[in-house]
């Protein structure tokens, strides 16, 4: 231990007389920092950016099938909420029914004639079954909405209905049991009008069709819904010689009036 002294003072002596300086003592090393230990899933809850806030709605919009309006063939049909609208609303709570759920724009002067077509086609088929509804609503930036307050959607529904003559009702749709809209605002997803959407009684979508002219591939749809493969030519044949012969009301006169255009069911 003496001669480390010495050596090092000896050191200093000559480093001085040589104009260098000494040497400095190194500061300790800092203690090496402790890692924070790793956090386990069982240690606390997950970040709510991980939570579903509603497991049920999300499953029920895995189960939509994408169409460019409407509902895709395959999707489930929601029960439908809406406003009391004029006459016995069959379609609006049927579930196990073949139905025509049709999205219009009320605002549009152009909703009338296809309005007047799909009537006659439901007419048509009424004695199979088949029940319709339409939904009456404004669109919102190119998207069919929910008005919460209603009552003026209503009023001009009801008196489009009396003045086209129509059979079928006409309401709006409205907030379901918890409120919300979501489930024709988000789910059903209407861009177009008229959106006509026919269900079968598994109550999945089995044709969609948007702002077509001719509605000759529903007719088609509609046949194979309610009649047998082996009686669909016979129901063909049925449905033209009863068309020809309703018509002993002025109701009937105007469905006849206002028969479907005939087409290969393309959009324009």
């Amino acid at each position: 231990m003496t001669t480390t002294a010495f050596d090092h003072r000896s050191l200093a002596a000559l480093l001085i007389a040589c104009g260098c300086d000494p040497p400095r003592a190194e500061p300790p090393p800092a203690p090496a920092a402790t890692a924070e230990p790793t956090a386990r899933a069982h240690e606390g809850p997950p970040p709510a950016a991980a939570i579903d806030p509603d497991p049920t709605w999300t499953e029920i919009m895995r189960a939509r099938v994408p169409a460019t309006s409407g509902l895709g063939i395959g999707s489930p049909m929601l029960p439908l909420a809406v406003a009391t609208g004029e006459g016995t609303c069959n379609a609006c709570t049927a579930s196990g029914v073949p139905r025509l759920v049709i999205v219009a724009d009320l605002a549009s002067p152009e909703s009338r004639a296809p309005l007047q077509d799909l009537d006659a086609i439901a007419q048509l088929y009424a004695d199979d079954g088949l029940v319709a509804v339409a939904l009456m609503v404004p669109f919102d930036g190119g998207r069919a909405r929910v008005v919460t307050d209603n009552e003026d959607v209503l009023v001009r529904a009801s008196t489009l209905r009396r003045q086209a003559r129509l059979a079928m009702p006409l309401t709006t749709p409205a907030a379901d049991a918890t409120g919300k809209t979501r489930w024709f605002d988000e789910y059903v997803a209407v861009t177009s009008s008229p959106t006509v959407m026919l269900v079968g009684p598994d109550d999945r979508v089995v044709y969609v069709g948007a702002a077509r002219r001719h509605w000759g591939d529903l007719d088609r749809a509609i046949v194979a819904l309610v009649a047998p493969p082996h009686a669909a030519s016979d129901a063909t044949v049925a449905k033209g010689k009863r068309s020809r012969t309703a018509g002993s009301s002025s109701h009937g006169r105007a469905n006849r009036r206002r028969a479907p255009r005939s087409g290969d069911g393309t959009a324009p």
